[in-house]
């Protein structure tokens, strides 16, 4: 009867760990395109929220990662002239600070965001 039990704790302890390397890999990737997003000078329009003077908390519900990351290499295909062009970025700068994006939007559902 405890070989049942003894079974089913290691099968949930293996479940939780390896929830919990999937998270922290997760965090690292946001931590490093955090300092993505302070390398690029983000925070100078969009701040350290990500929300002003100009908003990209929402892009993770308008686009897919795909989509944010053309539109960080290339935003005048998408009419923004005002963003700089960001086409020598590598990949792996391109994920992490597209982690950190969307991260910042999650963290503002349900708050309100000034917009300009």
């Amino acid at each position: 009867m405890r070989l049942p039990f003894c079974r089913a704790t290691f099968w949930l302890i293996f479940l939780l760990l390896g929830m919990t390397s999937n998270t922290f890999a997760q965090s690292e990737k946001i931590a490093e395109g955090k300092k993505m997003y302070r390398t690029y000078q983000c925070e100078s329009c969009h701040g350290k929220q990500g929300n002003q003077p100009y908003d990209l908390t929402q892009a993770f519900k308008k686009y897919d990662e795909e989509k944010i990351q053309q539109y960080i290499r290339n935003p005048r295909e998408f009419g923004n002239l005002r963003m700089p062009v960001f086409e020598t970025l590598i990949k792996e700068d391109y994920d992490e600070l597209i982690s950190y994006v969307i991260y910042l939007g999650r963290q503002t559902v349900g708050k309100s965001t000034i917009s300009k």
